[in-house]
């Protein structure tokens, strides 16, 4: 059954991992390019979507576990088009 294989045990370390990423690479970004510091939550959620989605294989939960999570469904776009695309990358 899935429910065995994945539970909150295995799933808790991909998000803070794509949540490391993501916050790593917004403060890059805001450092280098001088981007707002107001984007770094965003770039938090399409990582945290992104290596959710390349791990399990499942874009759609991810997308949805994401925006659940987060309680903010205005970053819908850059979640769902981050989450649609990885799965094709690898």
């Amino acid at each position: 059954m899935l429910c065995n294989r994945l539970s909150w045990w295995n799933i808790l370390p991909l998000l803070v991992i794509g949540a490391l990423l993501g916050k790593l690479y917004g403060m890059g970004l805001s450092s280098i390019l001088n981007i707002s510091t107001n984007y770094e939550n965003l770039f938090v959620l399409i990582a945290m979507t992104s290596y959710f989605t390349a791990v399990v294989r499942t874009p759609i939960t991810g997308i949805v576990l994401i925006l659940e999570m987060s309680g903010n469904f205005s970053n819908l776009f850059f979640v769902s088009n981050s989450g649609n695309h990885d799965i094709f990358i690898i």
